[in-house]
C-alpha cells in the first residue's frame, strides 16, 4: 500500500471436510474524501465494488455485488446530535432508514426496514456502572443490561426473535436469554454463563 492505493491477495486453501477457502483479490484507493474498493473471488469470479464519498457531514455510498446482481445506494448526514441514514437497492424494491439522536450518554434510534415491514425504537444509555440497551420491534424485542463493580461484571441479554423450539438455535450463546458473570483476578479471568435452557458453562482465560 502507498499514496492512497492498496493491493492485497489471499490464496485459497483446503479446510476441514474437503471444503475450500477461495482466494480473494482486493484493490483499494482512498484520497480527498473518495474511496474505491474492488474485490474479486478468484475462484468464482464474483466481484464486489464499493464507492464512497465524504464531504463535511455527508457521506454517500454505492455497492455492487455481481453474484447477487444487486446495487445498493446509501447516504448519511450528521446535523448536530442527529444522524440520518438511508439505503436502498437501485431498483427501489428494498430500502431502510434510521434517525439516531444522542443526548449525553443516551442514544435514541428510530428505524424502518421495508424488507420486513418493521419499524423499531431503540435506546442505549449508561449511568455510572450500569449500561442499558433495548429495542422495541414487533416479535423481535431485545434487552441487555450490564453492571460492573470492581473486578466483577454482570450482564443479562434477551432476544425475543430467537426461537424457543428445541434444536433451532436456542442453545449456548444463541439462547433467548443469557446471564453472564465475569471475575477478573489479575492475569486470570473467570467467566460463568447460564441460559433459559438451564445450560451452564464455566471458563478461564490466562494472561501472561
Amino acid at each position: 500500500s502507498g499514496n492512497g492505493l492498496s493491493l492485497s491477495y489471499e490464496e485459497g486453501g483446503e479446510l476441514e471436510m474437503g471444503a475450500t477457502d477461495d482466494g480473494d483479490l482486493q484493490i483499494g484507493y482512498s484520497a480527498g474524501g473518495v474511496s474505491v474498493t474492488y474485490t474479486e473471488d478468484t475462484a468464482t469470479d464474483n466481484t464486489l465494488i464499493n464507492l464512497g464519498y465524504t464531504a463535511g457531514d455527508m457521506t454517500l455510498g454505492y455497492a455492487a455485488n455481481s453474484e447477487e446482481d444487486k446495487n445498493t445506494l446509501s447516504a448519511s448526514m450528521t446535523t448536530g446530535d442527529m444522524v440520518i441514514s438511508l439505503s436502498a437497492l437501485d431498483s427501489g424494491d428494498e430500502w431502510d432508514a434510521s434517525v439516531a439522536y444522542t443526548m449525553g450518554a443516551s442514544t435514541i434510534t428510530v428505524a424502518s426496514d421495508e424488507t420486513d415491514n418493521g419499524t423499531s425504537l431503540a435506546i442505549a444509555t449508561s449511568l455510572n456502572d450500569v449500561t442499558i440497551s433495548a429495542k422495541a420491534k414487533d416479535n423481535a424485542n431485545t434487552l441487555s443490561l450490564g453492571y460492573t463493580m470492581g473486578d466483577i461484571s454482570l450482564s443479562y441479554a434477551y432476544d425475543q426473535s430467537v426461537s424457543t423450539t428445541a434444536g433451532t438455535g436456542t442453545d449456548g450463546d444463541d439462547a433467548q436469554t443469557i446471564m453472564t458473570i465475569t471475575y477478573d483476578l489479575g492475569g486470570i479471568t473467570l467467566t460463568g454463563k447460564a441460559n433459559n435452557l438451564d445450560e451452564v458453562s464455566l471458563g478461564a482465560a490466562f494472561t501472561f
